[in-house]
């Protein structure tokens, strides 16, 4: 089974950066910019966003795959948003390794430009695997999108020991 996340109720197609400027969403989501371009408009500054907003709620919906509650408190939302102000503090975050907080991070962080790409992510650390795309195990594991990633992966085709394959938080 592979899992799969879509949601394209508000999509739009952007062509270029800062051309969005719609403030809608569920707010728990949003990135810093969005929040930000509602602000600036409402002081009647022109003011957008591009698909970078999608990179930092991919790492809020991560956030609360790896751990099961979200990370920012519903009082001061927005303001926490702004400043990045989340925590990997709830005894969940114990068994979730470095590599899946570091993305965890790097998804969510403030400033777009600093903030990982799909491209970026996609090459993570956390997404590598131990085992060859020719691995009868990883062919049912990897997902035809992350196959780029497997080509640094072993090539002798054995059977992986089960400590070797990614869980969900390793």
């Amino acid at each position: 089974m592979i899992p799969k996340l879509a949601d394209f109720g508000l999509a739009r197609k952007s062509l270029k950066s800062g051309d969005c400027k719609t403030f809608c969403g569920t707010p728990a989501y949003f990135a810093p910019e969005v929040i930000n371009a509602k602000q600036f408009q409402d002081e009647g500054r022109d003011a957008g966003y591009d698909m970078q907003v999608d990179m930092w709620s991919l790492g809020v919906v991560l956030y609360i795959i790896l751990c099961g509650v979200p990370p920012f408190e519903d009082e001061n939302l927005y303001g926490q948003i702004l400043e990045g102000k989340f925590e990997f503090d709830v005894d969940e975050w114990t068994t979730v390794s470095f590599e899946a907080k570091e993305l965890v991070r790097k998804l969510m962080t403030v400033s777009p430009k600093d903030r990982l790409t799909i491209q970026q992510a996609i090459e993570h650390q956390w997404f590598k695997f131990a085992a060859p795309p020719s691995s009868p195990t990883v062919q049912k594991r990897v997902p035809d999108h992350l196959a780029g990633a497997a080509k640094r992966l072993r090539t002798d085709g054995g059977e992986l020991p089960q400590q070797q394959m990614p869980a969900l938080g390793a």
